[in-house]
């Protein structure tokens, strides 16, 4: 099935695709939906966006927090029988959040195609931190065939350490596979600030 925005809106509830179905989420002019909600989304397995079931594509969108920082949380979430794929035009952005994830947090499928952005996402907290833009984990696995990561950040306070400000994988032995694309200014206090893998977990770098 195809959903189609036709004007920018606003959401007060979060959007769970829990059906083992085929669905394309995209508007006729780029529009954006944004959150904006005053319930904030938790650091769990949660977010404005939840993929649970089925396959979701997102092109010619975005989703997004509000832009102003220290608001909301996690912008997509992919369940273990979830998957997503971003197509050109789809952008995931400022998300905010306390521990992982501030983008996307991937426990099932992600494809990142030419055209797709995930930006602007920011992860500032008093403890350990990863993957201000994706964070691959448990059964997950992130497939990136182009588009640019960019502009996040993990910011720790207290003296944690913080990895991945693009990328960061965790304790899955799928994780992450790159042949096309960008990984550029993204930011963290202590390493990995484009990509950052942990616990045998697996990152390969194909050239495209």
């Amino acid at each position: 099935g195809e959903i189609i925005v036709r004007d920018d809106l606003s959401l007060e509830e979060k959007v769970v695709f829990d059906m083992d179905k085929s669905v394309t989420l995209t508007s006729q002019n780029g529009n954006k939906v944004t959150y904006i909600s005053s319930v904030n989304i938790g650091n769990g397995e949660d977010a404005m966006v939840s993929v649970l079931a089925g396959t979701v594509t997102l092109e010619n969108i975005t989703i997004q927090m509000p832009e102003q920082m220290g608001t909301n949380g996690r912008v997509l979430f992919i369940g273990q029988d979830g998957r997503a794929v971003l197509n050109d035009g789809a952008t995931v952005a400022n998300g905010y959040l306390t521990y992982g994830g501030g983008g996307i947090y991937v426990q099932g499928t992600l494809e990142m195609n030419d055209g797709a952005v995930v930006r602007d996402c920011y992860i500032a907290n008093n403890m350990a931190a990863y993957g201000g833009g994706v964070l691959v984990a448990e059964t997950g696995t992130f497939r990136m065939y182009g588009g640019a990561i960019s502009n996040n950040t993990i910011h720790t306070t207290q003296g944690y350490d913080s990895f991945g400000g693009g990328v960061a994988v965790l304790n899955t032995n799928r994780g992450f596979e790159m042949s096309g694309g960008t990984i550029t200014d993204n930011a963290v206090d202590t390493g990995g600030g484009g990509v950052y893998t942990r616990n045998g977990s697996t990152a390969v770098f194909l050239a495209g």
